[in-house]
């Protein structure tokens, strides 16, 4: 899930809006590169030959 905050709507925004619209960002960044890391893993898995 994207926010697709404009730079005009973040810089209107309230000090504790920011911090936890940008929480939820970092979190769902881990997730994402948690994603991908399982991803690529079974893509080398299946270069070796595994199932």
């Amino acid at each position: 899930m994207r926010h697709n905050i404009r730079p005009s709507e973040w810089a209107k925004m309230g000090q504790g809006e920011k911090i936890i619209l940008r929480a939820f960002m970092l979190q769902e960044i881990e997730a994402e590169h948690t994603e991908k890391e399982k991803i690529d893993a079974m893509v080398r898995d299946m270069k070796k030959g595994g199932n």
